[in-house]
């Protein structure tokens, strides 16, 4: 299923890295201390603090290899797609998977979809959909003729 590009853009987001330890002033930091530091608890809790701030951690884009066969179809770069996976939106729309603008929602189990939906992104960026109905209040396009391109072109892409 593919939306139209919208007004509707999810503020951009930004790789939060990990906070280092601070320095103790030119003593060394223990093996110990340095196994905690890098534990995936405080890293987990590194990423809490971050978030408490008002960090926001990016969303995946997408798999590298889909990603690199999307671009060499398209001749379009790639790098602002964020997939939501395991998103309760598709739901709220009557769908499984949707994209919209540079974002792709896919429902819990829904991961197969991916390839297809990025063909969506594709179109809409070449401005080929237009709303044909109105699902919950959301434009849709359920052109048969772009759902059968997204298709063929997601598989094609999928397996370069």
């Amino acid at each position: 299923m593919s939306y139209p590009s919208s007004t509707y853009q999810p503020a951009h987001t930004r790789i939060v890295s990990p906070v280092s330890s601070p320095s103790s002033g030119g003593t060394r930091t223990s093996t110990l201390q340095a196994k905690i530091d890098t534990s995936p608890r405080q890293v987990m809790q590194q990423k809490r603090v971050a978030i408490l701030k008002g960090v926001i951690i990016q969303r995946k884009g997408l798999p590298a290899g889909l990603k690199a066969g999307i671009e060499q179809l398209s001749g379009m770069s790639m790098d602002d797609v964020r997939v939501h996976y395991n998103s309760a939106k598709p739901a709220g729309v009557g769908a499984l998977a949707y994209a919209q603008g540079s974002d792709i929602y896919l429902a819990p189990g829904q991961d197969r979809h991916l390839a297809h939906e990025a063909w969506h992104v594709v179109q809409q960026r070449q401005g080929r959909v237009r709303p044909t109905i109105g699902v919950n209040g959301m434009a849709v396009n359920d052109n048969v003729q772009l759902e059968r391109e997204a298709d063929i072109m997601g598989a094609r892409a999928d397996g370069m």
